[in-house]
């Protein structure tokens, strides 16, 4: 049943979108559409995310039966989000982290040495989809390129020290753009607002303010960049110890409740999506965790309930017809 959950989602999102043919088109796929219908895209983008950990937990937890299935589910989804986004590896890198460690808590445990050898396998098809995407995945381009000028590490998280350094030098030259209050409570206003609520959202700001031409804001903040608009260096110390004793809340909280499925889900997607703290916020789990995994755990445990309630009542019609 999350597996067809999963499909539904999966076929709502990509045949809602309009066409796209580049990766920057990816980010714009959806504006055609009206209030209702971008909105019912949004939910079905969100509950993909939640059914499909939710779907990965059981399938690990009975990997023995399973086997085979569960390596499809992950590496399928994984090529799922790489071709959907044209080029975009942040998601299928979350989907393939998400099945290392629940194949290391349930399966087997991962030593040091296959750990490192998954990590340069990883980066050598990141690189490759780098440069690929660079080219809008034109292959003659980019054997080309690469012939030419070689081949760069993927750099998936440049953007983030880009904006970070730049800021801190606004910083020092008493240059930083205006600036609402509320920004700094971004992440908590955005638990009660909309997801295409942006006025508050530092990304957004800082598009406005350096790139005012651009569709889509071109750089990703984080908490280096967040830190420069706000207090500095002791800012980014402080930020630094709250992302550690969240962590530290995540572990201990799984470790007391580690019999649970929906313990798993939480734990095991706040592991692989831990990147994404440098990469957008300290507290970028608060709205997933709140919009998508409360809805997702709610939703499968009352399906679980209601298959277990209508097996109990067969088996009591059938002992009823036997006596």
């Amino acid at each position: 049943m999350l597996g067809g959950l999963v499909l539904v989602c999966v076929l709502a999102v990509s045949l809602m979108s309009a066409p796209v043919t580049t990766y920057i088109e990816n980010y714009t796929r959806y504006d055609h559409l009206g209030w209702l219908p971008r909105k019912f895209v949004s939910l079905c983008a969100r509950m993909k995310q939640g059914f499909f950990v939710a779907l990965l937990v059981f399938l690990f937890a009975n990997y023995r039966q399973y086997r085979v299935l569960t390596w499809i589910a992950v590496l399928g989804m994984a090529a799922f989000e790489v071709v959907f986004s044209f080029g975009s590896r942040i998601e299928s890198l979350i989907v393939l982290l998400m099945g290392f460690s629940l194949y290391h808590l349930n399966v087997k445990p991962v030593n040091m040495k296959k750990g490192l050898a998954a990590c340069l396998i990883l980066a050598g098809l990141f690189t490759g989809v780098e440069v690929l995407r660079s080219y809008d995945f034109d292959l003659s381009m980019a054997g080309g390129a690469v012939s030419a000028k070689g081949v760069n590490p993927a750099s998936e998280f440049g953007a983030v020290y880009f904006t970070g350094f730049h800021l801190y030098e606004e910083r020092a030259n008493d240059a930083i753009p205006p600036k609402e209050t509320p920004m700094l409570f971004n992440d908590f206003i955005s638990l009660v607002m909309p997801n295409d609520f942006k006025r508050w959202n530092p990304q957004y700001w800082y598009a406005d303010a350096y790139f005012p031409d651009s569709v889509v804001p071109p750089e990703t903040m984080g908490p280096i960049a967040d830190s420069a608009i706000w207090g500095g260096e002791l800012d980014l110390l402080a930020r630094s110890l709250l992302n550690g004793l969240f962590f530290a809340f995540i572990v201990r909280w799984f470790l007391a409740r580690q019999g649970k499925w929906w313990s798993m889900a939480v734990y095991v997607f706040c592991f692989a999506t831990s990147i994404m703290t440098l990469k957008y916020s300290i507290f970028y789990h608060l709205n997933p965790l709140f919009k998508t995994f409360l809805p997702t755990i709610l939703c499968v445990e009352g399906l679980r309930r209601a298959i277990a309630w209508g097996n109990r009542s067969r088996r009591g019609e059938a002992a009823a017809v036997q006596s």
